[in-house]
């Protein structure tokens, strides 16, 4: 409930929670709240009201589970103040922080807290450990037979005893003895646990500490004067027998300047003192592991063997301390230490160990990366727009950039353009997991590398000047690129009345405290869309190029939900939100907007082709039914033909997508006939909020839609009408002439009626029937039996005229004369026996005839996989059809462009209208006008070649595929009298 918090200092002073450790409990009148306190003890987020302390606990609990969680977190505005919010997966918020007087306050303050909350980690620790000897001598519990119990004062601890009654582990001091039993029984469950154990130094003495899951210190020994006999109280505690020396290493420089071995060539070994030892080498000879002594040369290479097999298992690596310094370990999976590093100053250098052995097992070249420089500047890839890709030398590159255009990351050389894509989708996999980043060092230089999850580098940083630098890298590109999107919008009002862009004259742009923003915008000037701050024009700008990539493509658009009100948003293909609207209140409205931009779009000089070539229902209706495809009406529109599949009221249940020829057209029909039997190639889809039936052939592609229905339910009523046409009714139907004729059909052959005669009729005589008979014998001599009755009915109404004539005067009745074609007409005219009855049509000039030895050859131009750069001979080809243009005025140029299958139907859309606009850019450039060319991409919609051939990909049909068909058009007549493409039988497409 909105209103059901608390003034924020109704949370204050309250005890902290035992069970919940960093929150304050409280009830007031009834209820029950928390709050969520810093390390200060000040009220951070503060609950609503929970009828039962149950309940409470419930929330407290989801605030655990999402509060490290930065996409759970938002800023709101209340009365003109901010708030930071923090929801639950299921958008439900959980908890309020005070108010704060700006949404930047708001920001900070959640980040100001995740740094002190990661700056007091490495804290003093205030402490309420007693000395040893209290722990002594109290009676085990009968419960908790491991322990003793005692209470001190007014608090309550235990101790963890071994068999001889010396204390293993003793706690801190618990205020309620139920707070110190929880204490007990989280020991028993993380003592089994071993990386929940570490040893700390303090004033020269070492103490083994125990943690729960949290972190949590749970329980210490009394301190000791070694580390090992820290590390012996362990062993105990986790019931390992400690039978080894942990002094029995040599010096490290013991370890240096033997031979590698063959067939391990990261080990080298030998003996000293009788024993043998072995060490794991860095590529530059340096020790990364040394071994203990082992009494035989079989032991040892048991030892190498123990590493090589437990070294790509992340939990088995450890750092302990030592007199001050730090070392690596490798334990075996019973918890045996079976190597340990040379020593280290800090933790930090003793974990880059663990970096370099994993570098051992990559399979790349480490120096196979680029100068920095060399990875900027190059276009962002459509696909993965945070990554731009290149070539030199002839390897492939790409670099991750952030949202300004910087590198932050950057691959090594590949030798395929298809390596390089397969090493973009690692990155995108891999980003997202922080286990996966690492620091490293080279001459000096310290880098954040990424790899993946059998440890192959696959990405690293440009170099940083410190270790700490390269850290905290990481998380400024999680904070700038993903982080930011909830609060980086500034108030509506703020993207209104400014200058529309001359680049983009759907868009405005403006600056406001040294950030970059832009609006997209309707007809009359209202956003539409609003982006977030950008901190260059460049990454303002790519932004909108962004949106004009992606706003047509329905599944990027989808409607949030934050509090009261509704936003549409426009994603782009890597689920980065690039848009917002302005908040609506109803999830109505906000769907509305999402297409709120096509009228302004629509008076554009260049309107885009919407994606899926289909009209408006409207257009699909009122036409004839088909003579031969009677289920069916046609049409024309645009220049290209279009059918509907009617139900027996003539609505449209089905419509088709634009075809060039009506040849096509009628295929798309005999498919539809074909496929609408089979129950499983119908299917409904929803988008922007309406469902279409949707009929697609065997090869997966669609070949009709629905118009769009309100809800599923009417979309399956659909179902109804055309699962009653019977199969055999969507067969075309055998013509049988009539032994009978219809009345219908008399009156549609009967010609219109005659105009009414002039005010002053001059007489002209019947005319004589040998037109009309000469008429019939060209067709019509099958109705030669209306002829006495149509002479019949003329002369009664020359009688019927007569008798009304007041004026004495003779009514002559005007020949009715049916409407001839104009051939008919042409015929009658030459006639002897004919009589005009309009004057002659106006003489228009003939056209010129296209030259008579003209003959168009043109064929279609083929392109690399991926790429829609022009070959040579492609070159030639459109040379041959500017040169055909240039000469014809009156013909234009069609391109018609298609891709393989490989990539996804967007981006082989995409691909494909770059192949046309490369071939339309160099007709332009050879001098045809730019509105005598036509285009349509296809993608991967119209092979004409097989992709794949025995459940592989062929290289060959592919080929094929990768193509623009050339056409050369007079009207709607394509001239082009290319030869079928020369496929071999077993690729072709049946």
């Amino acid at each position: 409930m909105q209103d059901d918090y608390l003034d924020c200092e109704a949370y204050g002073g309250h005890e902290q929670s035992e069970k919940h450790k960093g929150f304050s409990t409280f009830e007031k009148e009834g209820e029950f709240y928390f709050a969520m306190l810093d390390l200060d003890g000040e009220v951070r987020m503060r609950s609503e009201g929970y009828k039962s302390e149950a309940a409470r606990d419930n929330g407290i609990e989801s605030v655990l589970k999402n509060r490290k969680i930065r996409e759970r977190y938002s800023i709101i505005e209340e009365e003109g103040k901010f708030y930071l919010s923090l929801k639950a997966g299921n958008h439900q918020e959980i908890a309020r922080s005070c108010s704060y007087k700006s949404k930047t306050a708001a920001r900070k303050a959640m980040f100001a807290w995740k740094k002190k909350r990661a700056t007091a980690k490495k804290s003093t620790h205030v402490e309420d450990y007693l000395d040893c000897e209290k722990y002594k001598g109290h009676p085990r519990s009968e419960t908790y037979p491991e322990f003793n119990t005692f209470k001190e004062g007014d608090e309550f601890y235990f101790t963890l005893l071994g068999e001889k009654d010396e204390i293993l582990l003793r706690s801190e001091g618990y205020t309620k003895d139920r707070s110190r039993d929880n204490g007990i029984k989280s020991v028993t469950k993380n003592r089994e646990i071993e990386k929940r154990f570490l040893v700390r130094k303090r004033k020269g003495q070492y103490f083994l500490t125990l943690k729960a899951g949290n972190h949590q210190e749970i329980g210490r020994s009394c301190p000791c004067d070694t580390e090992a006999a820290a590390l012996i109280i362990k062993d105990k505690i986790m019931g390992v027998k400690a039978d080894r020396n942990l002094d029995d290493y040599l010096d490290c420089p013991s370890y240096k300047g033997h031979e590698r071995l063959k067939e391990h060539s990261d080990f080298s070994t030998f003996n000293h003192d009788g024993e043998s030892y072995f060490a794991m080498l860095a590529k530059d000879n340096d020790v990364i592991f040394r071994s203990e002594g082992y009494k035989s040369e079989k032991a040892r290479d048991n030892g190498i063997q123990s590493v090589l097999k437990n070294k790509e298992i992340e939990e088995r690596y450890s750092v302990v301390e030592g007199d001050g310094k730090y070392f690596l370990t490798l334990k075996a999976g019973n918890h045996q230490e079976i190597a340990r590093s040379c020593p280290c100053d800090s933790e930090a250098a003793a974990w880059a160990w663990k970096d370099a052995i994993f570098a051992l097992g990559a399979n790349g070249n480490l120096d196979d990366y680029l100068d920095c420089h060399l990875y900027k500047g190059h276009e962002r890839t459509e696909h993965t727009p945070d990554f731009s890709t290149f070539e030199k030398d002839g390897e492939h590159y790409f670099a991750m950039l952030d949202k300004d255009d910087e590198v932050f990351f950057r691959s090594e050389g590949y030798t395929t353009e298809k390596a390089r894509n397969n090493g973009i989708l690692s990155v995108i996999k891999n980003r997202e997991i922080e286990k996966r980043y690492h620091v490293i060092e080279d001459e000096g230089k310290h880098y954040l590398t990424l790899k993946a999850g059998n440890h192959q580098e696959i990405a690293r940083s440009c170099s940083y000047g410190s270790a700490a630098a390269a850290t905290a890298a990481m998380f400024y590109w999680k904070e700038k690129n993903k982080a930011a999107s909830i609060d980086e919008y500034l108030h509506c009002d703020e993207y209104k009345n400014h200058v529309r862009s001359d680049i983009h004259s759907d868009f405005s742009t403006f600056e406001k405290d040294g950030e970059h923003y832009f609006a997209m915008l309707d007809r009359d000037g209202g956003v539409i869309l609003r982006s977030e701050g950008y901190t260059t024009t460049k990454a303002r700008d790519n932004g909108i190029q962004s949106v004009l990539k992606n706003r047509e493509v329905e599944g990027r658009y989808s409607v949030l939900q934050d509090r009261h009100h509704y936003f549409a948003i426009l994603k782009a293909g890597n689920h980065q939100e690039i848009g917002r609207s302005c908040p609506y209140l109803d999830e109505a409205a906000a769907l509305a907007s999402m297409t709120a931009w096509h009228p302004y779009e629509a008076t554009a000089p260049t309107p885009k082709k919407r994606e899926d070539n289909y009209l408006k229902c409207d257009l699909y209706k009122g036409h004839e039914r088909h003579a031969e495809y009677s289920n069916f009406s046609t049409f024309e529109h645009e220049g290209e033909h279009y059918f509907t599949f009617l139900d027996k009221d003539d609505e449209v249940v089905l419509r088709s997508e634009g075809y060039t020829t009506t040849s096509a057209r009628d295929n798309g029909i005999k498919s539809v006939i074909k496929n609408w039997p089979i129950e499983e190639r119908r299917s409904v889809i929803e988008k922007f909020g309406h469902y279409f039936v949707i009929l697609k052939a065997g090869n997966h592609q669609e070949i009709g839609r629905s118009c769009p229905k309100s809800d599923e339910a009417g979309a399956l009523l659909l179902f109804g009408p055309l699962a009653g046409v019977a199969a055999t009714a969507l067969v075309p139907p055998i013509v049988v002439p009539p032994v009978v004729p219809e009345p219908e059909i008399v009156a549609e052959e009967t010609p219109p009626p005659p105009p009414p005669p002039a005010p002053e009729p001059e007489p002209v005589p019947i005319a004589d029937p040998a037109p009309v008979a000469a008429a019939g014998a060209s067709g019509c001599m099958r109705f030669w039996w209306l002829l006495p009755l149509l002479l019949l009915l003329l002369g009664l109404l020359w009688l019927l005229m007569r008798g009304c004539g007041g004026d004495g005067q003779t009514a002559v009745v005007p020949p009715v004369v049916p409407e001839m074609k104009k051939e008919e007409s042409t015929l009658s005219q030459n006639d002897d026996k004919a009589v005009s009855v309009a004057p002659p049509a106006k003489e228009v000039a003939p056209e010129p005839e296209p030259p008579a030895n003209l003959v168009v050859k043109l064929e279609s131009i083929f392109f690399d996989y991926n790429k829609y750069g022009l070959r040579t001979k492609s070159k030639q080809e459109l040379d041959k059809m500017a040169d055909i243009l240039l000469k014809n005025e009156k013909y234009t140029g069609e391109l018609l462009a298609h891709t393989d299958y490989r990539g996804s139907l967007e981006y082989n859309q995409w691909l494909s209208r770059k192949r046309a606009t490369a071939a339309k850019d160099y007709l332009v450039a050879k001098g045809v006008p730019a509105n005598r060319i036509k285009w349509r991409n296809f993608g991967e919609n119209d092979p004409i070649a097989k992709n794949e051939l025995n459940g592989q990909e062929n290289e060959q049909g592919m080929q094929f595929n990768r193509r623009v068909e050339l056409r050369i058009l007079d009207g709607s007549k394509n001239l082009n009298q290319i030869e079928e493409i020369k496929i071999p039988d077993n690729l072709k497409v049946k």
